[in-house]
């Protein structure tokens, strides 16, 4: 089973402030939370050649395949799907 985001658990709050600080390259709410180099390493395919595919459910009668932006080439940074 993949398990992608599994346990990750907060607010939805949180959760964007988090966000914010990744896209301001790792400055958030005024002080610096991370050096704008790791945020980059983050955000840099760390998959090689490898690339995301869908997502087969493990209980079909509870969920469907996952396809996250279909036709789009997708690969997984040190924290994120890019």
């Amino acid at each position: 089973m993949e398990n992608g985001g599994g346990g990750l658990y907060s607010t939805v709050g949180d959760y964007a402030k988090f966000i914010r600080m990744i896209l301001n390259g790792g400055k958030g709410n005024g002080s610096r939370v991370l050096k704008a180099e790791t945020v980059a390493a983050m955000s840099q395919n760390q998959m090689g050649d490898c690339r995301v595919c869908m997502l087969p459910t493990t209980d079909p009668a509870g969920s469907l395949d996952a396809e996250f932006f279909p036709g789009l080439e997708k690969t997984w940074g040190l924290s994120f799907m890019i």
